[in-house]
């Protein structure tokens, strides 16, 4: 009998780990997809023609109280943000006896990072010379790793609240800040809109991925499984 126990928690495991590889494949292999369709409309270094029609239009003269904003808002795409949070929150709800929360939490962040590093690996786009860059932002222009961020990693933090306290207002703090994290990568220079929708999609269909994957497991598989990790 406890040999029985012992593999269905192991199958548990396995099945957990290749449905969350199956989402980040496919939220890898979708970025590839927007990255082959810039090149093959010869936009990779100077950008398309959908780059030139929307990177001027975003940037505008800000009011300076704006531009402060801009500034700080994109710091809440950013892994330095996303990991001093969810860095000491995993740890008290793991303390705490919350594997349930944690794993969903540490897996989501996982692939957030991982996505957003080997998706600027294979590309190596430069960013934009239209003007001066600014804010946080490091190494290949594609993608935004904000935009993977804002679309996988808060919401999953969304739901997970949702789920816990059954409060909706952190969806509508979400929703406003995807727009403004989109707009100020843009406004202060740092990418092209290809970029963002490159990561809006990537970013959204992990999201999406963890978000079946543990909703399944918390309600099905995933307490008992949690109890074996202690």
């Amino acid at each position: 009998m406890h040999e029985e126990k012992h593999w269905a928690t192991a199958g548990n495991h396995w099945r957990l780990a290749a449905h969350l590889a199956a989402g980040l494949s496919i939220a890898f292999a979708s970025g590839i997809a927007v990255a082959l369709q810039v090149k093959r409309f010869d936009g990779w270094f100077g950008g398309t023609r959908f780059d030139w029609h929307v990177l001027p239009e975003t940037h505008a003269q800000l009011p300076q109280w704006l531009d402060v904003v801009m500034l700080c808002v994109s710091w809440f795409g950013t892994n330095i943000t996303i990991l001093a949070t969810l860095i000491p929150v995993s740890v008290w709800l793991w303390r705490r006896g919350r594997r349930d929360l944690v794993v969903p939490l540490a897996a989501v962040t996982a692939g957030n990072y991982l996505l957003n590093f080997f998706l600027k690996l294979v590309s190596d786009r430069p960013r934009p010379e239209l003007w001066p860059h600014r804010g946080e932002y490091t190494w290949s222009s594609f993608p935004s790793g904000h935009a993977i961020a804002i679309m996988s990693v808060w919401p999953t933090v969304v739901w997970l609240v949702r789920r816990e306290r059954g409060w909706h207002w952190p969806h509508v703090i979400w929703l406003m800040m995807v727009p403004l994290i989109v707009y100020s990568r843009l406004y202060l220079g740092v990418h092209w809109p290809t970029d963002v929708v490159a990561g809006l999609i990537a970013g959204a269909i992990w999201g999406l991925a963890i978000r079946l994957t543990f909703d399944k497991w918390i309600r099905v598989g995933l307490p008992a499984l949690s109890h074996n990790l202690n």
